[in-house]
């Protein structure tokens, strides 16, 4: 008889970072996820889009650690243009969803779908980590330094900048979870 194995539970993790967070419509200039299994160890899935906003400017790409002429040659058309692949991003299978400050992230996805007059994603697995603080906080009271992250980041992307990198936050958000044995 062969015996049956359980499937590792998976864990995604996903940012945004947008045009502004104050005025609408908000665009989602990045999106980030990564998936890894339950004990933070192996990353298995990563994926990272900028995206063209006509409402971005320098200050705003200096706000997220890059130049004007890093986010021109670098995004891919707009969000909705690359909505299906979000969509399979997203509705990965047996995983649970989370986000520092999910409920911003999923309000600012939904938004950006419907004006592009696409379906709302299943975004049911989103939980909510209680933003107390803020991350760069939270981590610095967990021993975890900005060169820490910046490493780990470099491992799983290749680059990265600081806070405000999608890439940068998702793998903090990955290490934060990890020091709080998170989920366990």
């Amino acid at each position: 008889m062969v015996e049956e194995w359980e499937r590792p539970k998976l864990i995604q993790i996903v940012d945004t970072e947008t045009t502004s967070i104050y005025t609408k419509p908000t665009d989602i200039i990045q999106f980030t996820s990564i998936i890894t299994d339950e004990h933070y160890e192996c990353v298995i899935y990563r994926q990272n889009y900028f995206f063209y906003s006509p409402n971005m400017t320098p200050a705003q790409c200096d706000f997220f650690g890059f130049d004007m002429e890093y986010y021109k040659t670098h995004y891919i058309e707009d969000f909705a243009s690359r909505v299906s692949d979000i969509e399979t991003v997203l509705g990965y299978t047996n995983h649970e969803m989370y986000a520092y400050n999910s409920s911003f992230d999923h309000r600012v996805i939904q938004d950006n779908m419907l004006r592009g007059g696409m379906p709302l994603p299943q975004l049911t697995h989103v939980n909510v980590m209680k933003k107390r603080k803020k991350l760069e906080v939270a981590l610095l009271e967990l021993g975890i330094t900005e060169e820490m992250i910046k490493e780990r980041t470099l491992q799983i992307f290749g680059e990265c900048n600081s806070f405000h990198d999608s890439r940068f936050d998702t793998v903090a958000t990955l290490c934060l979870m990890k020091a709080t044995n998170f989920h366990k």
